[in-house]
């Protein structure tokens, strides 16, 4: 596997993240018509789901992998899923959250120039913005 993505890191007293809804307008600005998305939020009601399958399993709806499902919707949400063309009739999938743009695939070819360089000189341009403390 391999992937292109801009991260934003979470440790060492970090708060800034991506907004998804933000990185996605500008995708869709910088890609136009190459860029498929639904604006679909790809983990809303993923905990709802997670406590429906757990009590049909009789599992406890405390249970780590319940709890871990309601942490990912409320601390990765939202999410999108993306397809850019990069060639006639071929395209590559990836997702924006708040903690991550991407795009994965199995070899390089999947992802061929212009298009990846294109997406890289996309992911250089995000930007955090500037946090200011008004006293």
């Amino acid at each position: 596997m391999l992937g292109w993505s801009a991260m934003a890191e979470s440790g060492s007293g970090a708060v800034g993240c991506f907004c998804p809804d933000a990185v996605l307008y500008a995708l869709r600005e910088a890609f136009g018509a190459d860029l498929e998305c639904d604006g679909v939020d790809q983990l809303v009601g993923h905990a709802e789901r997670s406590v429906r399958s757990a009590a049909e399993l009789d599992i406890r709806p405390d249970s780590p992998v319940v709890r871990c499902a309601a942490r990912n919707e409320r601390v990765h949400g939202p999410r999108y899923g993306f397809r850019l063309r990069v060639g006639p009739g071929a395209s590559v999938a990836g997702r924006i959250d708040r903690w991550a743009v991407c795009v994965v695939c199995d070899t390089e070819a999947e992802f061929p120039e212009p298009a990846r360089g294109r997406f890289i000189r996309f992911l250089q341009s995000l930007r955090l913005g500037e946090v200011r403390v008004v006293l």
